[in-house]
Protein backbone atom coordinates (compact mmCIF):
# COMPACT_ATOMS: atom_id res chain seq x y z
CA UNK A 1 0.00 0.00 0.00
CA UNK A 2 1.64 3.34 -1.47
CA UNK A 3 0.73 6.59 0.25
CA UNK A 4 -2.04 5.55 2.17
CA UNK A 5 -3.08 8.47 3.79
CA UNK A 6 -1.51 11.05 1.61
CA UNK A 7 -3.09 14.75 1.73
CA UNK A 8 -4.98 14.21 4.52
CA UNK A 9 -5.26 17.04 6.61
CA UNK A 10 -4.68 16.53 10.31
CA UNK A 11 -6.63 12.87 10.60
CA UNK A 12 -6.61 11.53 13.91
CA UNK A 13 -5.70 8.06 14.84
CA UNK A 14 -7.34 6.41 17.62
CA UNK A 15 -6.92 3.07 17.23
CA UNK A 16 -5.39 0.81 20.04
CA UNK A 17 -3.84 -1.62 18.19
CA UNK A 18 -1.53 -1.63 14.91
CA UNK A 19 -1.87 -2.65 11.37
CA UNK A 20 0.47 -4.82 9.42
CA UNK A 21 3.03 -2.06 7.71
CA UNK A 22 5.03 -4.53 6.36
CA UNK A 23 4.04 -3.43 2.77
CA UNK A 24 3.03 0.27 3.66
CA UNK A 25 5.12 3.22 1.92
CA UNK A 26 4.61 6.75 2.69
CA UNK A 27 1.90 5.98 5.00
CA UNK A 28 1.92 9.79 5.91
CA UNK A 29 3.36 11.61 3.07
CA UNK A 30 1.56 15.09 2.55
CA UNK A 31 -0.03 14.68 5.93
CA UNK A 32 0.23 17.43 8.58
CA UNK A 33 -0.65 15.92 11.68
CA UNK A 34 -0.63 17.96 14.56
CA UNK A 35 2.34 18.08 16.63
CA UNK A 36 -0.08 16.53 19.70
CA UNK A 37 -2.33 14.19 17.62
CA UNK A 38 1.47 12.45 16.45
CA UNK A 39 3.13 12.37 19.95
CA UNK A 40 -0.24 10.56 21.06
CA UNK A 41 0.26 8.39 18.20
CA UNK A 42 4.06 7.44 18.82
CA UNK A 43 3.15 7.16 22.29
CA UNK A 44 0.43 4.85 22.13
CA UNK A 45 2.31 2.38 19.28
CA UNK A 46 5.64 2.40 22.03
CA UNK A 47 3.20 0.41 24.15
CA UNK A 48 2.45 -2.15 21.46
CA UNK A 49 4.17 -5.22 20.76
CA UNK A 50 5.01 -4.17 16.77
CA UNK A 51 6.57 -5.38 13.59
CA UNK A 52 10.03 -4.97 13.48
CA UNK A 53 11.70 -3.37 10.71
CA UNK A 54 8.91 -1.10 9.43
CA UNK A 55 10.25 2.20 7.42
CA UNK A 56 7.85 4.86 8.65
CA UNK A 57 7.26 7.81 6.32
CA UNK A 58 6.14 10.66 7.89
CA UNK A 59 7.52 13.59 6.41
CA UNK A 60 5.52 16.59 7.23
CA UNK A 61 4.83 15.63 10.90
CA UNK A 62 6.96 17.06 14.11
CA UNK A 63 6.99 15.60 17.36
CA UNK A 64 8.18 16.84 20.37
CA UNK A 65 9.84 16.17 23.35
CA UNK A 66 6.66 14.52 24.64
CA UNK A 67 6.82 11.65 22.27
CA UNK A 68 10.92 11.78 22.48
CA UNK A 69 11.26 8.66 24.31
CA UNK A 70 8.54 6.95 22.75
CA UNK A 71 10.02 7.14 19.07
CA UNK A 72 13.37 5.85 20.83
CA UNK A 73 11.81 2.93 21.94
CA UNK A 74 9.98 2.18 18.60
CA UNK A 75 13.76 2.32 17.11
CA UNK A 76 15.67 0.63 19.83
CA UNK A 77 13.27 -1.99 20.33
CA UNK A 78 11.61 -2.84 16.84
CA UNK A 79 14.32 -1.33 14.34
CA UNK A 80 12.14 0.55 12.72
CA UNK A 81 13.25 3.83 10.27
CA UNK A 82 10.86 6.38 11.29
CA UNK A 83 11.37 9.72 8.91
CA UNK A 84 9.86 12.41 10.81
CA UNK A 85 10.59 15.93 11.99
CA UNK A 86 11.58 17.40 15.80
CA UNK A 87 9.57 20.04 16.71
CA UNK A 88 11.10 23.35 16.61
CA UNK A 89 12.36 23.49 20.48
CA UNK A 90 14.13 26.82 21.67
CA UNK A 91 17.60 27.02 23.49
CA UNK A 92 18.80 29.67 25.60
CA UNK A 93 21.92 31.91 24.93
CA UNK A 94 23.03 33.35 27.71
CA UNK A 95 25.59 36.29 27.90
CA UNK A 96 27.61 37.24 30.98
CA UNK A 97 30.76 39.92 31.13
CA UNK A 98 33.33 38.73 33.40
CA UNK A 99 33.65 42.69 34.47
CA UNK A 100 34.66 45.70 33.43
CA UNK A 101 32.22 45.64 30.61
CA UNK A 102 28.90 44.89 29.00
CA UNK A 103 27.47 42.40 26.90
CA UNK A 104 23.93 42.40 25.13
CA UNK A 105 21.63 41.18 24.74
CA UNK A 106 22.34 39.15 27.98
CA UNK A 107 19.47 36.45 26.84
CA UNK A 108 18.00 35.68 24.08
CA UNK A 109 15.89 32.67 22.27
CA UNK A 110 16.84 30.27 19.20
CA UNK A 111 14.70 27.79 17.84
CA UNK A 112 16.74 24.35 17.23
CA UNK A 113 19.21 24.64 14.14
CA UNK A 114 18.75 28.80 13.79
CA UNK A 115 21.39 31.40 14.45
CA UNK A 116 21.32 33.41 17.22
CA UNK A 117 21.13 37.38 16.67
CA UNK A 118 24.50 39.45 17.59
CA UNK A 119 25.53 39.39 20.56
CA UNK A 120 27.92 42.39 21.24
CA UNK A 121 30.56 42.94 24.20
CA UNK A 122 31.27 46.77 25.23
CA UNK A 123 34.07 47.75 27.44
CA UNK A 124 33.58 50.21 30.04
CA UNK A 125 35.89 53.34 29.57
CA UNK A 126 39.66 52.64 29.92
CA UNK A 127 38.98 48.52 29.05
CA UNK A 128 38.97 46.85 26.29
CA UNK A 129 37.52 43.20 24.67
CA UNK A 130 39.64 40.20 24.82
CA UNK A 131 37.19 37.03 23.89
CA UNK A 132 34.76 35.32 25.05
CA UNK A 133 35.70 32.71 27.92
CA UNK A 134 35.94 29.69 25.40
CA UNK A 135 38.41 31.26 23.16
CA UNK A 136 36.46 32.75 20.50
CA UNK A 137 37.74 36.39 20.02
CA UNK A 138 34.30 37.53 17.47
CA UNK A 139 32.67 40.63 18.25
CA UNK A 140 30.17 40.77 17.98
CA UNK A 141 29.36 37.30 17.58
CA UNK A 142 26.97 35.20 15.86
CA UNK A 143 26.03 31.52 17.51
CA UNK A 144 25.31 29.22 14.49
CA UNK A 145 23.16 26.36 14.28
CA UNK A 146 22.30 26.65 17.83
CA UNK A 147 21.28 22.80 19.32
CA UNK A 148 21.30 23.18 23.08
CA UNK A 149 21.63 25.86 25.98
CA UNK A 150 24.95 27.91 25.74
CA UNK A 151 26.48 30.34 28.21
CA UNK A 152 28.96 33.13 26.81
CA UNK A 153 31.18 35.32 29.16
CA UNK A 154 33.32 38.03 27.98
CA UNK A 155 36.24 38.88 29.62
CA UNK A 156 37.58 42.35 29.38
CA UNK A 157 41.38 43.96 30.21
CA UNK A 158 42.89 47.51 31.15
CA UNK A 159 43.74 49.18 27.88
CA UNK A 160 46.99 50.48 28.37
CA UNK A 161 48.09 54.11 27.67
CA UNK A 162 50.65 56.73 28.11
CA UNK A 163 50.99 60.70 28.76
CA UNK A 164 54.08 62.42 27.24
CA UNK A 165 55.54 65.39 29.45
CA UNK A 166 57.44 67.85 27.12
CA UNK A 167 59.63 69.84 29.77
CA UNK A 168 61.80 72.43 28.51
CA UNK A 169 63.73 73.08 31.99
CA UNK A 170 64.77 70.32 34.62
CA UNK A 171 62.21 70.05 37.59
CA UNK A 172 60.04 67.31 39.16
CA UNK A 173 56.50 67.55 37.03
CA UNK A 174 52.93 66.71 37.80
CA UNK A 175 51.45 63.65 35.27
CA UNK A 176 47.57 64.90 34.93
CA UNK A 177 45.50 61.94 33.58
CA UNK A 178 44.50 61.63 29.77
CA UNK A 179 41.56 59.55 30.24
CA UNK A 180 38.97 59.94 33.31
CA UNK A 181 39.30 57.59 36.11
CA UNK A 182 42.83 57.12 34.93
CA UNK A 183 46.03 57.53 37.42
CA UNK A 184 49.62 57.21 36.43
CA UNK A 185 52.25 55.27 37.65
CA UNK A 186 54.76 56.55 38.83
CA UNK A 187 52.38 59.63 39.80
CA UNK A 188 55.59 62.39 39.29
CA UNK A 189 59.13 62.34 37.17
CA UNK A 190 62.15 64.12 37.46
CA UNK A 191 62.97 65.64 34.17
CA UNK A 192 66.47 65.83 33.50
CA UNK A 193 67.16 68.91 30.53
CA UNK A 194 70.94 69.05 28.30
CA UNK A 195 71.81 71.42 26.11
CA UNK A 196 68.13 72.77 26.23
CA UNK A 197 66.66 69.55 24.43
CA UNK A 198 63.20 69.01 25.22
CA UNK A 199 62.83 65.71 26.92
CA UNK A 200 59.43 63.59 26.34
CA UNK A 201 58.74 61.09 29.06
CA UNK A 202 56.41 57.53 29.09
CA UNK A 203 53.32 56.98 31.26
CA UNK A 204 52.19 54.17 31.76
CA UNK A 205 48.40 54.26 32.59
CA UNK A 206 47.39 52.41 36.01
CA UNK A 207 43.49 52.16 36.46
CA UNK A 208 41.98 53.90 39.90
CA UNK A 209 45.09 52.88 41.72
CA UNK A 210 47.60 56.29 42.48
CA UNK A 211 46.12 59.37 42.18
CA UNK A 212 48.55 62.57 41.02
CA UNK A 213 48.71 65.14 43.63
Amino acid sequence: MNRAFSGCSNIMMTATDIPDLSNVTNMLTAVSLSTANYDSLLNRWSQLTLQTGVTFDAPECYYSDAASNAKNTIINNFYWTINDHESFHQYTITANSAGNGTVDPATQAVNYGEDSAEITATPDAGYHFVQWEDGDTDNPRIITNVTADITLTAKFEITPTTVTITANSAGTYYVTPVLDGYSFDPPVITVQITDNNVVAQNFTAIKNTISAP
